[in-house]
């Protein structure tokens, strides 16, 4: 409505107070943290900033920027280079900017531009064609990136300071080439009451029959996992999720995986494949049926294992999973992350457009989020592929088939996790337990998260509302794939996700 305004945040700032525990170690308090428990508080819901106490700058804040640039672009024509930009200003000419504009695929630029005279009033809009004629690789996606930058200091603001932006997929992809395994890449498959081990040239998988999962990959004479690869329905509450008590509503998800049952194994081989298809029934708090879950592993003896699940959810269910992916514990040493996807803070469902799809790299410590009261934190979106090494360049390459939701933490979910609701009020008789950033402790392992998606975070407030229900994962049935395999410092991961294992 031309006439209204609306659409505030409530707040700017994270109102804590800097405090330090018995161990010297500073951390911001919130409700709660002080007086008798006599005293009426209301948690952390003061806790609700776009910044930090300190007006640090937290995730959000970057989609704030995004969603409120006063330039928008929208493509005409991508094939042809045709966009349109419209400028949203009330009284500033574009000619105030320059913009830049790159073609990039696999974290390199291909092509590049710039415009430093723009046109275009206050209202306004204009087409504008680019010229990014370029030779199109197989399995290559290509991505247009158009940035606006101050021409002069304004004010606070900076000269050069990025005033708006926006990325486009370009309509150009080929498909990868389908790879057949050598048949000399043979398997040895040994099975006994409660296990099945795969061993190929290089590497020796154990499964575990009673649990259903892929609990041992030995490769480079050293076991990579700390715990199986399993399924995971859960992510610790975010305060928004507090507050319209999904914790409550949804608790039949969150040890669900515990609580699976294996209800059939399936193992066929050929010389150079295993597949095992796991078939599991998921019961609820009280017993009853709440899903069924099959898991596919195929097992190629050159070392790929991929993964395969599809669930059925009971009709019965209300409560939608927060989320429906897999996790597993490896060696911390294995703490080198690089990922193409969305990055580089992190993203979610229904919060991601302010970051754009490209190669990132850092250390796997540098993706959790100290927020405030612990909660999920640090997932990236949109995820092509991850990789996971250690300093001498070996570890493991995850891809998608096509896209995942994924993390990875020197902590595990729990750790990020408040025992009871921090709002103050009372659970079930229980005195909220107040969690702070002292609270998240580094362990010696590294998780990481392939999920198919999380929910969104919402955030309409914090006091009811819920995630918008096209955030939701409200369908009955969900699939999703991926690839796990080893890599080395010599290994071109480009190029192995470019290909189609058959």
């Amino acid at each position: 409505y031309d006439a209204l305004q609306g659409g505030f945040i409530w707040d700017w700032v994270d109102q804590g107070l800097l405090t330090t525990n018995e161990k010297g170690e500073e951390y911001w308090a919130y409700g709660g943290d002080y007086g008798p428990d006599t005293v009426p508080s209301d948690g952390n819901f003061c806790i609700n900033g776009i910044v930090n106490p300190d007006r640090g700058v937290k995730p959000a804040l970057w989609e704030v920027k995004k969603v409120y640039q006063y330039i928008s672009f929208k493509a005409v024509n991508l094939e042809k280079g045709e966009i349109n930009i419209l400028n949203k200003y009330a009284f500033r000419n574009l000619n105030d900017f320059y913009f830049k504009w790159s073609v990039k695929a696999d974290g390199e630029i291909l092509k590049s531009g710039l415009i430093e005279n723009l046109d275009v009033s206050p209202g306004k809009s204009k087409n504008i064609k680019l010229n990014y004629d370029f030779k199109i690789q197989k399995s290559t996606e290509y991505f247009l990136v158009l940035e606006a930058f101050l021409k002069e200091k304004d004010g606070l603001v900076e000269k050069d300071h990025l005033a708006a932006n926006e990325q486009f997929e370009l309509p150009f992809y080929i498909n990868a080439d389908i790879t057949e395994v050598s048949p000399s890449s043979s398997l040895k498959i040994e099975q006994t009451e409660d296990s099945i081990k795969i061993t190929g040239a290089d590497f020796e998988m154990d499964f575990d029959k009673k649990l259903g999962e892929l609990c041992q990959w030995k490769s480079n004479n050293s076991n990579l996992l700390i715990s199986p690869l399993s399924p995971e329905f859960w992510r610790a509450p975010t305060d928004n999720d507090f507050g319209n008590r999904l914790n409550i509503r949804a608790k039949d998800w969150r040890e669900a995986s515990n609580r699976k049952q294996v209800s059939n194994i399936n193992l066929s081989a050929e010389n150079n494949k295993a597949v095992i298809i796991f078939s599991y029934d998921i019961p609820d708090l009280n017993g009853n049926l709440m899903a069924n879950l099959e898991t596919t592993f195929t097992i190629f003896g050159s070392g790929e294992v991929s993964v395969d699940n599809h669930i059925i959810v009971a009709n019965s269910i209300k409560e939608y999973m927060p989320k429906f992916g897999m996790s597993m514990e490896i060696k911390r040493e294995f703490d080198n992350l690089k990922w193409f996807g969305r990055g580089p803070h992190e993203s979610y469902w229904d919060r991601k457009s302010s970051a754009f799809v490209d190669l990132y790299s850092g250390k796997v410590a540098d993706q959790y989020w100290p927020y405030i009261r612990p909660q999920e934190n640090g997932n990236k979106t949109d995820v092509r592929w991850m990789t996971l090494t250690n300093n001498d360049g070996f570890g493991v390459l995850i891809t998608g088939k096509p896209l995942l939701s994924m993390g990875a933490y020197h902590q595990i979910i729990e750790d990020f996790e408040s025992p009871q609701r921090t709002d103050g009020r009372l659970e079930n008789g229980i005195k909220p337990i107040n969690r702070h950033t002292t609270d998240v402790v580094p362990r010696d392992l590294t998780l990481v998260n392939i999920d198919y998606k999380q929910m969104g975070v919402g955030g309409d407030d914090s006091w009811g509302a819920r995630t918008h229900d096209e955030y939701l994962l409200n369908q009955k049935e969900y699939h999703y794939s991926f690839v796990i395999q080893v890599v080395n410092k010599n290994s071109d991961v480009i190029g192995l996700t470019k290909t189609e294992l058959n």
